[in-house]
């Protein structure tokens, strides 16, 4: 994995600059670290999942504190709500070894399961919505719980912050997809200084991101394209009819 000191040195080498003359370390690493937030929202490349109490009876929470997600699986310092960009599954851990998968529903097609008692039903939880623009997310249950519990959150998120301080910190983006991140900062070196050739690693910048949507996305459908069937997977389309 490659550190924040491995990409000072690799964006020197592209902008012709391998000691700090015009260009600070620092400069770099704040633009290392822009680098690393739009590549990463753009892509909505890094997953990560965590885990919430809840309480019985209770059927709204809100993901906005930095309490709610310290508990993050990745033991990853530096993230809080703010770095949440989506909601990609919901699993209900009642803590009788059972893990519910619950099943995203649109906040409006609620409607037609809980009616007008939204908030008075409890039981065990089967569906799950989402209400609100990240970092502002209240995420929703039904049916509540009867019992005090836990829910598990898969999420898209952004980078962790760079420190300009901490030389040794790993760039928080796939690896194999660090020199997106490099030619970000190199572009933004070289505009800054009026230099035309920022005009390429815009370009090749550019270019990767898209290259890192199309993977991620060519991914998630594979992932999608199979169906449990005993202990193998069966083709989604030979599964569910007028599967596209």
């Amino acid at each position: 994995m490659a550190t924040v000191s491995d990409g000072v040195t690799l964006v020197r080498e592209r902008i012709n600059e391998l000691t700090a003359a015009h260009w600070t370390d620092n400069q770099l690493k704040r633009w290392l670290n822009e680098g690393c937030r739009d590549f990463t929202r753009r892509t909505l490349c890094v997953l990560d999942r965590f885990t919430i109490d809840i309480t019985a009876d209770v059927n709204e929470y809100s993901l906005t504190s930095a309490t709610t997600i310290a508990n993050l699986l990745s033991a990853v310092t530096g993230i809080n709500a703010s770095h949440i960009l989506r909601i990609d599954r919901v699993e209900w851990l009642p803590g009788d070894d059972r893990v519910v998968p619950l099943s995203p529903v649109d906040y409006d097609s609620m409607d037609a399961l809980w009616g007008s008692y939204q908030d008075s039903n409890s039981g065990d939880p089967a569906v799950y919505t989402t209400w609100g623009n990240p970092p502002f997310i209240a995420l929703k249950i039904y049916p509540a719980p009867s019992i005090t519990s836990d829910l598990r959150i898969f999420c898209r998120r952004l980078s962790r912050p760079i420190s300009t301080s901490d030389t040794t910190q790993v760039v928080d983006v796939p690896e194999g997809w660090e020199d997106a991140v490099w030619d970000y900062t190199a572009y933004r070196a070289l505009q800054n200084d009026h230099d035309p050739a920022w005009q390429q690693y815009f370009s090749s910048y550019e270019s990767r991101v898209l290259q890192g949507i199309d993977s991620i996305n060519d991914y998630t459908r594979a992932q999608e394209g199979l169906v449990p069937d005993g202990i193998f997977g069966a083709p989604a389309w030979l599964v569910y009819p007028g599967y596209d």
